[in-house]
């Protein structure tokens, strides 16, 4: 269910700490209708840093890409706000469905994708993208995964206060990560920081963890533990685990 949305992204630009369910019905009446997917023996992979106002974002997408360096992983494509960032085409919705648009045809190649920044209850902050008012909404990354990725395992874990407005892109050849609940700001994009707190537990996590499912819960663990430290409102990171991949083992 979407919540009633914000035209701007406070609190997250204001706030200092901040860091930036269920599928809906459509989804959920196709559960029963997919068969489990194999494995995907290739992943195109996509990583985006939507905000420069601190390194964080940026930091997560560098770390990512460290990680990501297993047989498995294809082309990893890198977007940010910040120009001066080596190897990153600008962080708009239009470059990264170009990007997209290039996934390899074989059926054996899934499709993930990181985004971090700020955000709010329309959707993913993303400071360089001026044609669609600086913002990546719940419908457009559903309408891209649906024309790009189509029906092959893919992943989204989205990084950004009031994220679980994206459960909406739920499907059941997907997996979809948030790092809070549609009504919950999330926690860590000050200078301070080095990484947001929800990617830290995800960055710190991904290593031991076999699947999705694992990482998920290693990461709701860690995010608890840091909130109940600082005294804060929990974020609730959500989650969605489609039937066809339900067991999905991370990229190697």
């Amino acid at each position: 269910m979407r919540v009633t949305t914000l035209r701007w992204i406070i609190p997250c630009l204001l706030i200092w700490l901040t860091a930036c369910g269920s599928g809906n019905d459509h989804a959920l009446s196709q559960q029963a209708d997919m068969a489990p997917l194999p494995t995907p023996a290739h992943w195109s992979v996509f990583l985006l840093a939507g905000d420069n106002s601190a390194p964080v974002f940026d930091n997560a997408v560098t770390r990512f890409q460290g990680l990501l360096h297993g047989p498995s992983i294809g082309a990893i494509h890198s977007f940010s706000a910040d120009g001066r960032v080596a190897g990153s085409d600008p962080a708009t919705v239009d470059n990264l469905a170009t990007a997209m648009d290039q996934l390899p045809p074989q059926a054996d190649t899934g499709c993930f994708v990181f985004m971090t920044s700020h955000g709010n209850q329309d959707g993913v902050f993303l400071r360089a993208d001026l044609k669609h008012q600086h913002f990546l909404t719940p419908t457009q990354l559903g309408n891209l995964l649906d024309a790009t990725c189509g029906q092959r395992p893919t992943v989204a874990i989205i990084s950004a206060c009031h994220s679980g407005v994206f459960l909406d892109d739920a499907a059941p050849n997907r997996i979809i990560l948030t790092a809070a609940r549609a009504d919950r700001t999330s926690f860590g994009c000050g200078a301070a920081f080095d990484y947001t707190y929800y990617d830290s537990c995800l960055l710190d996590h991904w290593p031991q963890s076999r699947t999705f499912v694992d990482l998920y819960n290693a990461v709701v663990l860690c995010v608890e533990d840091k909130e109940r430290q600082m005294n804060v409102t929990p974020s609730q990171p959500q989650a969605w685990f489609g039937t066809a991949v339900a067991t999905l083992p991370l990229p190697r």
